[in-house]
């Protein structure tokens, strides 16, 4: 778990100052699942450097309202999990005035036909 430093003189709630982070992403090959796991097995399944966020700067203020939009594997969780702080960029800094609560994933636990707000 990352080492959260809160700053409570703060005028923003979290502030994003030249945040980079790079995640690892596999490469898909054709084959068969057994195929696959051999191929993982024998070192074959290369996995690269993916760049998710260059230089992002970003201020978030005390009761405003944020939407993240984008595709699969976009940076969304990534945002969040930087701005919680169980994540660490690789260059950057991520300032916080007080805690700040990530995002619990609760569709696994409930039913499909139900939904939370």
């Amino acid at each position: 778990m990352a080492r959260i430093r809160i700053e409570p003189e703060l005028a923003a709630a979290v502030v994003f100052d030249r945040v980079s982070l790079s995640m690892p992403r596999s490469r898909r090959r054709g084959g068969q699942g057994t195929r696959q796991r051999l191929r993982r097995l024998a070192g074959e399944s290369s996995r690269q450097q993916v760049p998710v966020f260059t230089e992002l700067s970003a201020e978030i203020l005390p009761g405003q309202s944020v939407a993240l939009l984008g595709g699969g594997r976009s940076g969304r969780e990534e945002f969040l999990r930087l701005a919680a702080g169980t994540l660490v960029p690789d260059s950057g800094r991520v300032h916080r005035k007080g805690r700040v609560v990530p995002i619990l994933d609760d569709s696994r636990c409930l039913t499909p036909s139900y939904t939370t707000r």
